[in-house]
């Protein structure tokens, strides 16, 4: 019966994303299929319906998101728990989350409309900040989850466990915890490997650790991290993703561990991964001018 309810998720701050969702909402709409965004959409386009989250995500049946990695991350985190394919179409500066660019896109509309493509579940994780034996916020993050140092003070000092183990006593700028799809992210200008995606295991990165020979680990993928700010007069900052930053105080506690849900990345060709590394990572001049 092919794909009839689509939804936009887009960046509007972006350089010409209001002309190319028009482009696709005609063609969308050129094919009878519905077009939705949530309440909170700046998308203006009478032919799109704007329905309030939770329905949203009862209604449609793929979601396009248009913009760079950064709206990737946004799109993963504002529609949490959706078992919906999302395909990334890059309008951003290296879109290593996006399946297409701007001009692969309309050639491949038919093939897309009759989910004539692959799936791929990718790994989440939450991270849970405790105070004093209490839970006192949740995050979750499909790159990473992250504690930085606070600007104006120097080191921090982490004790970081897996399970039971000890990790390691790190002292440094602070501490990347990242899943394979995060591998190509921060962590990977922290000096982290590159991750295949769908491989089972998580990465513990210090940043500008403070003593030689300090390197990043892998650890199984099952395995629970826990965190403990041992130093820092002004604190720590923690993140999921870049965004929602938080206070971490001293003597606070980050534990981390697999999400429960995935977020589903649409594919439209074999080893994409492969692909973007050389065309988006290794080779410089392929990327985009800002």
């Amino acid at each position: 019966m092919g794909i009839k309810s689509v939804g936009l998720y887009a960046n509007f701050e972006r350089e010409g994303v209001q002309d190319l969702c028009d482009r696709i909402i005609a063609e969308l709409s050129a094919r009878n299929v519905h077009i939705y965004a949530t309440q909170a959409s700046d998308v203006r386009n009478q032919k799109v319906e704007r329905l309030e989250r939770r329905a949203l995500l009862k209604t449609v049946e793929l979601i396009l998101v248009i913009g760079g990695d950064g709206t990737f991350l946004h799109a993963a985190t504002d529609l949490a728990g959706a078992a919906i394919p999302m395909l990334g179409i890059n309008k951003g500066h290296l879109g290593f989350l996006s399946e297409l660019e701007e001009d692969d896109f309309f050639p491949m509309l038919d093939r897309i409309l009759t989910g004539d493509f692959s799936i791929e579940r990718r790994m989440k994780i939450t991270g849970s900040l405790i105070r004093e034996g209490e839970i006192i916020a949740e995050m979750t993050g499909l790159n990473d989850v992250v504690i930085n140092r606070d600007p104006l003070d120097n080191t921090i000092a982490l004790d970081v466990f897996m399970g039971d183990a000890l990790v390691d006593h790190y002292r440094g700028d602070g501490l990347i915890i990242a899943t394979p799809t995060g591998s190509t992210g921060y962590s990977f200008s922290a000096g982290g490997p590159l991750i295949y995606p769908g491989t089972d295991c998580l990465i513990v990165n210090p940043i500008c650790a403070h003593l030689m020979g300090v390197r990043s680990i892998i650890i199984p993928a099952n395995a629970s991290v826990d965190v403990y700010l041992t130093r820092g007069r002004a604190g720590a900052y923690l993140v999921a993703d870049g965004v929602n930053p938080m206070r971490m105080q001293l003597g606070d506690h980050l534990h981390v561990e697999r999400a429960p849900s995935t977020v589903q990345l649409v594919h439209m060709r074999k080893h994409p991964f492969f692909e973007a590394v050389h065309t988006k990572m290794l080779n410089t001049h392929e990327r985009k001018p800002r």
